[in-house]
C-alpha cells in the first residue's frame, strides 16, 4: 500500500511540474499609463493584453482598429492588409484637446501594412481621437472620431 501511495505522489508531481512547465507565464504589467504610454509601443509596454476595439472601418482590402487599454488608458490604430490592393498609405492616430477637433495636439503614425498588420505608437486616452486612414497618391483621408 505504501509502495502504490508513493507511485502516485510521484505521478501527480510529474504531472503537476509539466502542467507548469508548459503553460504560459502571465501577462507582465504594463509599464506605462497614460500620458507616459505617449509614443510608445503598445506591444512591447505590455498594454495589448488587455486592449479592445473601440471603432474600426474597412477601406478596399485594408481593415483598420482603434485599439483601446484600460490598463494603459492609451489607444493605437492597428491595421491589417491580406488582400490584393495596398497603396502604401498611412493610418493615424490624431489627439486633440477639444470634441470639435480643432486644437490638435499629437500624431502617432505608421504605413499601412501590405499583407501584413501594423500598429501605430499609442497616445493617451486622455484626449478626444481621432483614427484615420491617408493614402496620399490616390487623394484619400478618411477618419472616424471623435473618441
Amino acid at each position: 500500500m505504501r509502495k502504490k501511495l508513493t507511485i502516485i505522489t510521484v505521478l501527480t508531481a510529474m504531472i503537476v511540474a509539466s502542467v507548469l512547465l508548459t503553460s504560459s507565464p502571465a501577462s507582465a504589467a504594463p509599464t506605462c499609463y497614460s500620458l507616459s504610454c505617449n509614443g510608445q509601443d503598445p506591444q512591447s509596454k505590455g498594454c495589448s493584453a488587455d486592449a479592445g476595439t473601440m471603432s474600426n472601418f474597412t477601406w478596399d482590402d485594408n481593415y483598420f482598429e482603434l485599439r483601446y487599454s484600460r490598463a494603459c488608458n492609451a489607444v493605437w490604430v492597428r491595421g491589417s492588409n491580406n488582400g490584393p490592393r495596398c497603396f502604401g498609405g498611412f493610418q493615424e492616430v490624431l489627439a486633440y484637446s477639444d470634441y470639435d477637433l480643432q486644437h490638435w495636439v499629437a500624431t502617432q503614425s505608421t504605413q499601412e501594412p501590405c499583407y501584413s498588420q501594423n500598429w501605430t505608437n499609442m497616445e493617451s486616452f486622455t484626449y478626444w481621437i481621432q483614427f484615420c486612414f491617408d493614402d496620399y497618391y490616390r487623394g484619400i483621408h478618411y477618419c472616424r472620431g471623435p473618441f
